[in-house]
């Protein structure tokens, strides 16, 4: 399984191309490619090694055209989200993966109150944030592809991107 996992990490190493030309002209949404390297090596970090079915899928930031709303154009938020198989103690797994990376849970606000259902967060799923700085606002979210079906998880990863940001909904 460590192979898979190898695998991975190489997939998500090779998704560091250069800017689509529709940004030119506004600005680097990632300068040096700092926020993207954070995000490839949180993924592949965190991706627990008896992890199985494992597929990775990059985004890299892009021109926004500004969300179903009508809110600002902007560069997109760069993503790496792993999908593979693993056994119902993933959560823990990974939990333990970030302490050791100097990463933490923290808490979702899902009381309904607050916002329309819509915008809660899934029965299982978990944050995470670096502990300390984050000058990148980097983040992860672990949850069960199917809601309440253990085995089967989704890690997305992400980070501000420098710049106009996009509004999205």
């Amino acid at each position: 399984m460590t192979g898979v996992v190898l695998l991975a990490a190489a997939a998500v190493a090779a998704g560091s191309g250069r800017l689509a030309a529709v940004g030119i002209g506004r600005g680097d949404p990632d300068p040096g490619g700092h926020r993207f390297a954070a995000i490839r090596g949180a993924a592949a970090g965190l991706t627990p090694p008896d992890a199985s079915h494992v597929v990775v899928s990059v985004d890299k930031s892009r021109w926004g055209t500004g969300g179903c709303d009508g809110g600002p154009a902007g560069w997109t938020r760069p993503t790496v989200d792993v999908t593979f198989d693993g056994p119902d103690a993933v959560p823990a797994d990974v939990e333990a993966r970030l302490s050791a990376a100097r990463w933490h849970m923290v808490p979702q606000d899902d009381d309904p109150v607050s916002g329309p259902p819509s915008v809660q967060p899934p029965a299982g799923q978990h944050r995470y944030e670096p502990i300390g700085p984050n000058p990148y606002a980097e983040f992860a979210i672990l949850s069960p592809q199917v809601p309440g079906g253990a085995g089967h998880w989704d890690l997305w990863v992400t980070a501000e991107p420098a710049g106009e940001v996009d509004h999205d909904c």
